[in-house]
């Protein structure tokens, strides 16, 4: 978000659609409902998930691990 030209509520709402959905979006599904471009979507979803992927790392499961609803 730092040194964006995109607004702070944009950046929340593109979040919003990224955690919402289990499987994943695109880029342009995120252009299209937000109305960007898509180069502007990607850059959006790439630094989403970047900074989810860096969270994630940071944590390490341990002992008994149950899933709900996933499957691997």
């Amino acid at each position: 978000m730092h040194k964006s030209h995109t607004t702070l509520l944009t950046w929340f709402w593109a979040i919003v659609l990224v955690v919402h959905d289990k499987r994943g979006v695109s880029a342009t599904y995120i252009a299209r409902e937000l109305e960007l471009t898509y180069p502007t979507a990607w850059l959006l979803l790439h630094k989403i998930r970047k900074a989810m992927g860096d969270r994630d790392a940071n944590y390490q499961l341990t002992g008994l691990v149950e899933l709900d609803d996933a499957f691997f």
